[in-house]
């Protein structure tokens, strides 16, 4: 234990929004794996009803792979009052639209 540290174990998991993230197979797990989205909104979760949840889709390659961390509008504000170098990506605030290639 380091004194001071604490780690963050998310409340539920809840399904994000995937539809046009592109995938790779895992042949070590046999799990599908989202690449992590690095331009524009992160996937937008459903369902969340906790502070802190994680995506019940696995995002990364191979043994680097996690489960993608979200939290509330409420924790963000927190965490942006503490005036801290942290990088926090939005959601998207609506869904994938397959006519138009993107979120919007």
């Amino acid at each position: 234990m380091i004194p001071g540290v604490v780690q963050l174990r998310p409340d539920e998991t809840v399904p994000v929004d995937v539809l046009g993230v592109q995938t790779e197979f895992c042949r070590e797990c046999g799990r599908i794996k989202y690449n992590v989205p690095t331009r524009g909104f992160a996937p937008m979760p459903s369902g969340a009803t906790a502070a802190y949840v994680a995506s019940t889709e696995w995002f990364g390659s191979g043994g680097l792979a996690m489960q993608m961390p979200l939290i509330s509008q409420a924790i963000y504000r927190q965490i942006k009052g503490l005036k801290a170098a942290y990088h926090i990506q939005p959601c998207a605030k609506a869904p994938y639209d397959v006519r138009l290639g993107s979120r919007h």
